[in-house]
């Protein structure tokens, strides 16, 4: 999945710089570069839109952990996104990649 989602990012946004993972928790992880992201507002809707619409999310069942979804650093730095298998129960995720 990791792979599929990098890919996908690689393709539709090749300029921007990222890392992307999953973490001991199962949830995977994307922190993308702010500097390098020219319209931020742009890269949210792909996020959305690629959540919400990408037949191989859908079909299992990825989603989007909302206190991580387009979160700043508190430096401005870095934005992350956090994505959820649907097994993974718990109530407080933590982010690694910081």
């Amino acid at each position: 999945m990791v792979g599929y989602i990098k890919r996908n990012l690689l393709t539709d946004w090749s300029d921007i710089n990222f890392i992307i993972g999953s973490n001991p928790e199962d949830y995977i992880e994307i922190r993308l570069d702010n500097e390098s992201i020219d319209a931020p507002k742009g890269l949210h809707a792909y996020m959305n839109t690629l959540v919400n619409t990408n037949d191989i999310l859908i079909k299992y069942r990825l989603r989007r952990v909302t206190e991580f979804w387009g979160l700043k650093s508190e430096d401005g730095q870095f934005i992350y996104y956090m994505l959820a298998p649907h097994w993974v129960k718990h109530k407080k995720p933590i982010l690694y990649l910081k």
